[in-house]
């Protein structure tokens, strides 16, 4: 039995982003918490993001009325935390810019492990 502590990590985004990015899951076949904790597991992985954050700006759209919920492991947002402060970033950020990048690119930026 697995008595890791679980903790949530939770990102506003706007609605539209949020309708977008559940469709891009559902199309990739997989669900939004589990892209984002591959996201998280990944970037914990190769002590990095995997994507330039040079590549977006500032200007999100402060119309966040939707969120989205993952769940993970205590360690790992801990880790995710302290790896997101060393680009200077939140988690929100990095994961907002996840989003945006799986959205403009039309895939994910990894292999989806089944």
């Amino acid at each position: 039995m697995n008595n890791t502590k679980q903790n949530t990590i939770s990102v506003r985004i706007n609605d539209d982003m949020k309708n977008n990015f559940k469709m891009f899951c559902k199309n990739s076949g997989t669900t939004m918490s589990k892209a984002i904790y591959m996201f998280i597991k990944q970037s914990l992985r190769e002590d990095g993001l995997p994507f330039l954050i040079e590549e977006f700006n500032n200007n999100y759209n402060n119309d966040d009325n939707g969120h989205i919920i993952v769940r993970v492991q205590s360690d790992i947002k801990n880790g995710f935390s302290s790896l997101c402060e060393d680009f200077g970033i939140t988690m929100s950020m990095a994961i907002k810019m996840f989003i945006l990048k799986c959205l403009d690119r039309k895939h994910l930026p990894f292999k989806l492990v089944r």
